[in-house]
């Protein structure tokens, strides 16, 4: 996953080749917002992130920060600038060493959206000269955005937790990029779980909902997407208000399957969000790849 320079002394690893200059374009970019995208497109495009490490071998963590009351991991775009700012805040091993994890930046940007379940909110680079940061759920967005496609191999517990999809969809559609939107399909599709309506009545099985003037099956990918439905709901004073249950996806095939006959032919995925609307059976195709190999797994209550 990564490499480990790791010192008892203070000196710092060897000195990386010359790149862009990020303390220019930090300042940049707060002096003006339209400037953000080239500062993080020069993120994207470094071949590594670097972490100052915490903890012990063989499991060592990644050192965090609190600013205004938020935990942030500390990264740095040069393993040198780690090593110091490591050296200068004490920020040392179990064993008194100080040590820089240097991960691919693919691998980096999922490792370090995973700690979003660690309750950790952001990632701020370069603590010891700018200071910039982004929510760790912006993280793998960012990667779709710059780099067109998420990271290879994330994991599907990763996209449901730490996965911002209205940021990532609202990118898809301002560059109408092909790739980019069968990467954002691919992560919905790759999801462990989906959050879909159900009824008291019968709460294992999902149940479609009006959009509009057609009735639809409707799909959150994740639960605050869902609960924010139900607070749309709620606001309506319906009589019979829907609830939430979870579902593997390849295991809703059967139920896609049977929807057609029942007037129901479109699949609407966070519609209280920035949501996407695709005919029933592109789900199912989409679906059918991931599940050829996967046992069905039954649905319950939320």
């Amino acid at each position: 996953m990564g490499w480990f320079s790791k010192k008892k002394e203070a000196a710092s690893p060897v000195q990386a080749a010359p790149g862009p200059d990020f303390a220019a374009l930090a300042a940049a970019a707060a002096a003006d917002a339209k400037a953000m995208g080239a500062l993080w497109r020069a993120v994207y495009q470094l071949e590594q992130w670097h972490f100052v490490a915490r903890g012990s071998m063989p499991e060592p963590r990644p050192h965090a920060v609190d600013l205004d009351g938020k935990g942030f991991l500390a990264a740095f775009t040069d393993g040198a600038s780690a090593h110091r700012w490591a050296v200068s805040q004490k920020a040392c091993m179990d064993d008194g060493s100080f040590a820089v994890l240097s991960m691919p930046t693919e691998n980096a940007a999922a490792y370090a959206a995973g700690y979003v379940r660690s309750g950790i909110f952001g990632l701020v680079f370069d603590l010891d000269r700018s200071g910039f940061f982004a929510p760790l759920t912006n993280l793998l967005p960012m990667h779709l955005w710059e780099l067109g496609r998420l990271p290879g191999g994330v994991s599907p517990a990763v996209l449901g937790s730490a996965f911002d999809f209205d940021r990532a969809v609202r990118a898809a559609r301002a560059t109408s990029d092909n790739a980019r939107a069968a990467s954002l399909l691919r992560a919905i599709f790759e999801l462990d779980r989906w959050v879909l309506l159900s009824t008291t009545d019968n709460p294992m099985t999902p149940c479609p909902w009006p959009m509009g003037e057609q009735m639809c099956l409707v799909v959150f990918t994740d639960l605050l997407q869902g609960e924010r439905m139900l607070k749309v709901a709620e606001k309506a004073g319906l009589s019979s208000a829907p609830q939430l249950m979870e579902a593997a996806p390849a295991a809703l095939i059967d139920v896609l399957e049977r929807l057609p006959a029942a007037g129901v032919k479109q699949v609407v995925f966070n519609p209280c969000g920035e949501f996407i609307s695709m005919p029933i059976e592109k789900v199912i195709a989409g679906l059918r790849p991931a599940s050829a190999s996967a046992p069905k797994a039954g649905a319950g209550p939320a």
